[in-house]
């Protein structure tokens, strides 16, 4: 057993953050219908069958697109007709992990056309590949209404469109201001105005091997035009609205990523956020990048794929508050003072591991959250996605909520919009090694004292954290696992989730547990918390003596 004691010192202030910071996207190709990255089968989520993968292609094609560099993905993709924002169940669970941001964006949204009068007949105009009509608009805004959120949206950039008025304003013709003032103008006119907008999702790896205007590379410099030209544009025409960017990813965060296939193969070719943000020369209100915490099991072929053994691992969930470590000297440098915003973020790129959709990913949010919340003052975390494909809250089929949605769903509960500086929390450790994490917030409801997130994603070993004072304790823990003793990873797959040993699911018309029945009351003194567990202590002072 691994033995913490929780020392005397007084916490003191908790330093306030965004009530935000947990948000979630809703990827472009949901709400006008697309492809995006095919479901696994049940079977493939236990562990139980084999899944397909990306083949790279042998060396750097001449081309350098994302395509080409992927090879054939069409066997790991499926065709989803647009989501239905009014689904009632879908939003009584988005309500219940707000307030939030709702990010309409991703790749899908780079090459999407808005035709709000019908004109296109649903065809996409060249270059533009989709197309978003009024209705879909409309829908995504009551959704944003209906859950309290606040709406970010990215827009379409093609290098070869050759627009007039964008070139009037300085641009190389990529983007079109009138389709950017028809979305922020509708949404206004019908309620939900858009609150924030990145300019372009990924463009540091989206436009790989794309030309300019004026035939040389389109990044770093002709995008960094495009987007100084467009906020330029917005600063004078929509002065409220927040500008984020640069929206940067697969930088070079960990030494794991800088070596992937990739990176190595294009050298000093690769575009990296810190070389597009000094191209430009008007700075983002907010800095925004992308993590995930791997490369999913059907991408392993690029490199930093973790293993289900190793997803709770120490190193693993280091990647995430490595990368905010990385991107905070560049924030610094280039935007100062800035917040921190992960506008998309999960345990692995393309579509999400098997486990995923399991408890055995709960470790990786949590500790994720956890110490995104306490760093990042002003930070807000979004959650790729909301519900679709395999790193979705919710199921995409039935849109049940999956173990990741009710960590966020305790957490908005029991935790505060404070967080209490690492180092007043004393922490002796007295016996073990790593795989134990504990953060300290402030309570939830405005109630005097902390809230302690205590993360141990050790299957062998319990954790004892010795109190001075009684608190409330919230264990979650895998459905399939045992009550007590190891855990084996294959049982951290379980699809369920139980709290305090009982489980965790909704009631008649998508009812909503009440919390008050599943809390533990801890005495002063010893707590004892078991391997494979995350847990949330509640404590009623100020001072821990």
């Amino acid at each position: 057993m691994r033995k913490f004691v929780v020392g005397t010192r007084k916490l003191g202030v908790a330093h306030p953050r965004d009530r935000r910071v947990i948000s979630y996207d809703i990827e472009m190709t949901e709400v006008t219908g697309g492809t995006f990255w095919k479901p696994f089968t049940p079977a493939q989520v236990a562990g139980t069958e084999p899944y397909p993968q990306v083949h790279l292609p042998e060396g750097v094609p001449s081309e350098l697109d994302m395509s080409s560099l992927l090879g054939d993905t069409k066997h790991l993709m499926a065709w989803r007709g647009p989501i239905d924002l009014g689904n009632g169940r879908l939003r009584t669970l988005a309500r219940a992990i707000g307030p939030s941001w709702v990010r309409v964006s991703g790749s899908w949204a780079t090459g999407t056309y808005y035709d709000f009068d019908g004109h296109t007949g649903g065809t996409a105009p060249a270059p533009y590949r989709a197309v978003l009509t009024l209705a879909q608009w409309r829908g995504v805004l009551d959704f944003v209404r209906a859950v309290g959120g606040k709406l970010l949206v990215s827009f379409a950039v093609l290098p070869g469109l050759g627009n007039e008025e964008c070139r009037a304003l300085g641009g190389t013709g990529a983007w079109d201001p009138a389709q950017v003032r028809m979305l922020l103008d509708t949404a206004g006119e019908l309620g939900t105005p858009v609150s924030a907008v990145e300019f372009c999702n990924e463009p540091n790896i989206s436009f790989m091997g794309s030309a300019g205007a004026d035939g040389r590379p389109y990044v770093p410099d002709g995008y960094a035009q495009d987007q100084d030209a467009f906020y330029r544009m917005m600063r004078r025409e929509y002065p409220g609205v927040l500008l984020v960017g640069p929206c940067g990813a697969m930088d070079p965060v960990t030494p794991e990523l800088a070596g992937l296939p990739l990176v190595r193969a294009l050298g000093d070719s690769f575009v990296t956020s810190g070389r597009l943000l000094e191209a430009c020369h008007e700075a983002p209100d907010v800095f925004s990048y992308h993590i995930y915490g791997g490369v999913s099991e059907r991408g392993a072929a690029f490199g930093h794929h973790w293993d289900a053994d190793e997803a709770a691992s120490d190193a693993a969930l280091d990647v995430a508050d490595e990368a905010r470590r990385y991107y905070e000297p560049l924030r610094d440098r280039t935007c100062p003072d800035a917040p921190l915003w992960v506008t998309e973020s999960g345990d692995a790129n393309c579509g999400g591991n098997t486990w995923g959709s399991t408890f055995l990913d709960v470790f990786r949010q949590a500790d994720e959250l956890a110490r995104f919340a306490a760093a990042a003052p002003g930070g807000v975390l979004f959650h790729n996605t909301l519900a679709s494909s395999d790193y979705g809250l919710l199921d995409e089929g039935d849109l049940m909520p999956r173990p990741n949605w009710w960590l966020l769903w305790l957490w908005r509960r029991l935790v505060g919009n404070g967080a209490y500086d690492q180092d007043s929390l004393v922490l002796s450790r007295v016996a073990g090694e790593g795989q134990a994490h504990v953060y300290a917030f402030a309570r939830a409801g405005h109630i005097l004292g902390a809230t302690l997130v205590v993360i141990n994603s050790s299957q062998v070993d319990e954790l004892c954290l010795v109190l001075p004072m009684a608190s409330e304790r919230y264990t979650l823990s895998s459905s399939e696992a045992p009550a007590f003793g190891f855990v084996s990873t294959g049982q951290l797959r379980g699809r369920h989730v139980l709290l305090n040993g009982r489980p965790l699911e909704l009631g008649s018309g998508d009812e909503l547990p009440s919390l008050c029945s599943f809390a533990v009351r801890q005495p002063r003194g010893k707590v004892t918390l078991q391997p494979g567990t995350v847990s949330f202590l509640t404590l009623r002072t100020l001072r821990l003596s």
